[in-house]
């Protein structure tokens, strides 16, 4: 069942009056889309009213940076406080970066013991410990070295 469109009701008058051009057809497609939703006139007309006297209250022009960063007193707080380390060397990045560094040697090393295995007891538990990896996670962590592991440790299986 489709909600009956009404027409495009008019922007309230003194909000929208005062706006850019710019500044209307986004009030006019903020309408459009809550209409589109299916949502009670009074709201949208509520929703639009409050969002022009919102754009109304901004200030605008030359003087009026378009974004917070770019004004004076932020500027000067990030000159005077800058960071003290960058998101790459967060300790949860590193944790996760030894994890997979890990569990790729820990893999590697189980093929090669595969490899070597002579004996039938060596060759079953070998076996046993790559039938034990977790292949979703090596994926996961390891990306596209992961999946290439995984096919080494499926040929070493003999496709189990």
């Amino acid at each position: 069942m489709s909600i009956p469109r009404s027409p495009r009701p008019p922007l309230p008058s003194p909000e929208a009056d005062e706006l850019s051009a710019a500044d209307r057809e986004a009030l006019i497609a903020l309408a459009d889309e809550l209409r589109r939703r299916g949502l009670p006139p009074a709201f949208i007309e509520a929703g639009v009213r409050a969002t022009a006297r919102t754009l109304r209250m901004l200030p605008q022009g030359p003087a009026h940076p378009a974004t917070a960063r770019d004004r004076a007193e932020v500027q000067q707080f990030l000159a005077a406080n800058p960071a003290t380390d960058s998101p790459l060397d967060s300790p949860r990045r590193e944790q996760r970066q030894l994890e997979a560094e890990r569990l790729h040697n820990y893999a590697l090393g189980l093929l090669r013991e595969a490899r070597l295995a002579r004996s039938r007891h060596e060759i079953r538990k070998t076996r046993s410990r790559l039938r034990q990896i977790d292949r979703r996670r090596l994926v996961r962590l390891l990306r596209g070295e992961g999946v290439e592991l995984c096919r080494r440790i499926n040929a070493c299986l003999g496709g189990d």
